[in-house]
């Protein structure tokens, strides 16, 4: 059995954290698949708690004193800490039909200026979006394996079992709206679990930043004495 070194799991931070960068800077364009990438990024990094996965941050030896950021706000309505909800007007002038185009839309870095800091236990086990019904708080933790597990990010199962991910694509999570001023029925609004991901990203890309220069200088100066 081959051990990872040093040089190569610093570069293996470096790799993930750049890839959360770029997945972040494309989701903000508009290309919100890109949550998929994200979750999967941020596993990868700090993954916790899983048979058969050990962290870089883990195999690195940086886990006890990580100290991540968390943006979530527990007054948020609906316990949608990390999200807010963004509603556009419309109109219909044929049918005189009038509602809302809503959207789900993380907090943003302006977040980060009131985190509070949390080991990386209790951030992934923190609860931070409300399901709609019984499905109660989700956890990081299982927001990113719905994410990465079921949805693509690290396979697609043919056949989804898991009661959390059904619960969630069955009924919804974080807030409710009436889709037009004569709705009775409330929906969930589209796009919570991706931005949720999205604010996971700040959180995560603000915590890790230490880690990655550091990351940089071992392979920097590995660079050097490879070159003498």
């Amino acid at each position: 059995m081959l051990k990872r070194t040093k040089i190569g799991l610093s570069y293996a931070l470096c790799v993930q954290f750049d890839a959360l960068r770029l997945s972040a800077a494309m989701y903000d364009v508009g290309h919100h698949g890109e949550a998929i990438r994200i979750a999967n990024a941020i596993f990868v990094l700090l993954g916790f708690g899983m048979k058969g996965h050990k962290s870089i941050i883990s195999q690195l030896g940086q886990e006890e004193s990580l100290q991540l950021a968390s943006t979530a706000d527990s007054r948020g309505p609906h316990g949608s800490a990390l999200i807010a909800a963004k509603f556009v007007p419309y109109a219909n002038e044929e049918t005189g039909q009038r509602g809302w185009i809503t959207t789900a839309v993380p907090h943003g870095h302006e977040a980060l200026d009131a985190a509070r800091r949390l080991p990386i236990s209790e951030w992934w086990n923190e609860g931070v979006l409300a399901g709609v019904g019984a499905i109660g708080m989700l956890t990081r933790l299982q927001v990113v394996r719905v994410m990465r597990d079921q949805d693509g990010g690290a396979h697609l199962d043919d056949h989804v079992k898991d009661e959390t991910y059904l619960a969630v694509h069955l009924n919804g999570v974080g807030f409710q709206y009436k889709p037009t001023a004569e709705s009775e029925e409330t929906k969930p609004v589209e796009g919570a679990l991706e931005a949720t991901i999205r604010q996971l990203a700040y959180e995560v890309l603000s915590s890790l930043q230490s880690n990655f220069l550091s990351a940089q200088i071992t392979l920097g100066e590995a660079s050097k004495k490879g070159a003498t």
